[in-house]
């Protein structure tokens, strides 16, 4: 986490150097001389495949798996160009994972999960998860419309259920005791003009049990900005 901010902040020193050598109004310039009807890419729509760091212990993306997202940001601009910015946003994630097991709590009233290998015994089953998402955006703007969003992401978990039809049975879990509904970790979007790629790595681990079920979100997919 310490090389996370250290990275980030050596970018944002070297950015003002560069930009402020080309644009001496950078110390002048009011942030909120630009309206929010000219601020560039204050919504964004995210969707990426479903991707977890775990092991053969915990779940894994099976079938269709993925993660959606829709975010607003506002933008405090640096200089009248828009050349370099922060960005604060607010947004709604949905991740469902497609696995092949169950939920349960243990004796020690624990959270764990158990495979099933059968076909025949598993129909499916589904973990979805509801998130608020807080991202800021260190923003840099090239004049050929390249983007480079560099930027840190808090995530709360506020709701989170599992779906399953085993052997034709209906079932659903929610009681999850160690669930880590706090999560967060970096988040870099590149783009040009409205089109980016992007990724979420999230440095807290879904369960507070991370030796027994090793679950991290990982997300690279694609933002639509606009």
């Amino acid at each position: 986490m310490r090389t996370t901010f250290f990275c980030f902040f050596i970018l944002i020193f070297i950015s003002f150097e560069y930009f402020g050598q080309q644009n001496n109004q950078i110390s002048s310039f009011n942030p909120l001389d630009i309206p929010v009807s000219k601020q560039d890419d204050i919504w964004s729509v995210d969707f990426a495949p479903a991707v977890w760091l775990n092991n053969l212990n915990a779940p894994s993306a099976h079938k269709f798996s993925f993660s959606t997202g829709l975010t607003y940001h506002y933008e405090f601009n640096f200089t009248a160009a828009k050349r370099l910015s922060f960005a604060l946003g607010v947004g709604y994630y949905f991740t469902t994972l497609s696995h092949r097991g169950v939920f349960f709590n243990d004796t020690t009233s624990t959270t764990a999960w158990r495979p099933i290998n059968s076909p025949d015994e598993l129909n499916y089953s589904r973990l979805n998860l509801h998130r608020i998402n807080f991202p800021l955006e260190f923003r840099i703007k090239l004049e050929n419309k390249l983007k480079f969003y560099l930027g840190y992401q808090t995530s709360f978990i506020v709701g989170a259920k599992n779906r399953s039809k085993i052997n034709d049975n209906k079932t659903a879990f929610d009681n999850f005791n160690n669930l880590m509904r706090f999560q967060h970790g970096p988040r870099l979007r590149i783009g040009y003009k409205d089109i980016f790629l992007y990724s979420n790595f999230y440095l807290t681990s879904l369960f507070r049990n991370k030796t027994q079920l090793p679950m991290q979100m990982v997300e690279f997919g694609i933002s639509i900005g606009g």
